[in-house]
């Protein structure tokens, strides 16, 4: 569930993620909800309340005229345009300038207030080969900032696909090793990635256009995550973490 105080009295007031304002018990006022959500239980439980999320690359001025890599930081939203989580990626400056956009890295996603809410740790993989499976990308996803590992995402090597020449692959694994999603986008679609569940799809990631000017002068990205219904908040983790693969 999500809170904040009342607005009239101060008392702490818990309510569904959507709600556009919120009555309180004590006082009768009527509270407008906060562009921001906040949780009042574990904080990975904020996507178990959301369908829909919006992954916005921030712009680093500096990046945008230099050409100079930055560490990219996203702002999250949910279906209703508030903001949940926050996106900061960690890795070194010779890392990120030598091995473009495979190099490793650490992502932390937090709630807006700074708690720690998971975190996606993504290894090296500089030299991918359609002749060898051994530099696939590969992703962990660790609850908060310890190392109890929820899942993993691997990229396939699939350089035929089912029926498009060298679809992008992932496969979406829990913390037992089981696969329980796939995502596979198509040649001739590759702004878009259906999520598949025994084979029939059930959900999508998507890249948004973000305008003529930050196309053309940054490499900031926006996405559109779209979870499937009857995914657990841990898989929806790991579902968020295959866009920063």
């Amino acid at each position: 569930g999500m809170s904040m105080p009342c607005s009239g009295c101060g008392v702490q007031l818990s309510f569904p993620a959507g709600c556009p304002e919120v009555k309180c018990s004590s006082c009768g006022c009527i509270s407008a909800v906060s562009t921001t959500v906040q949780s009042t239980g574990d904080p990975i439980d904020l996507l178990g309340s959301t369908d829909k999320i919006v992954i916005q690359q921030q712009v680093n001025l500096i990046e945008a005229l230099t050409g100079f890599e930055t560490n990219n930081k996203y702002r999250i939203r949910n279906q209703f345009g508030q903001d949940v989580l926050f996106a900061a990626e960690q890795s070194g400056c010779c890392n990120r300038m030598c091995c473009g956009p495979r190099h490793s890295f650490t992502m932390m996603i937090t709630l807006m207030n700074g708690t720690q809410v998971f975190t996606l740790k993504r290894p090296l993989r500089a030299f991918p080969s359609l002749c060898c499976c051994c530099f696939l990308q590969e992703m962990d996803v660790f609850h908060g900032q310890t190392e109890d590992r929820i899942g993993n995402i691997k990229m396939n090597w699939t350089p035929f696909g089912h029926a498009n020449m060298c679809p992008n692959s992932f496969s979406c694994y829990d913390k037992a090793g089981h696969e329980f999603a796939r995502i596979e986008s198509p040649c001739c679609e590759p702004w878009n990635f259906p999520i598949f569940v025994a084979g029939n799809q059930v959900g999508m990631i998507s890249k948004k256009w973000s305008g003529l000017a930050q196309e053309l002068f940054t490499d900031a990205e926006n996405f559109v995550c779209i979870f499937p219904t009857m995914a657990t908040t841990e898989q929806r983790a790991i579902l968020l973490g295959c866009v920063f693969l």
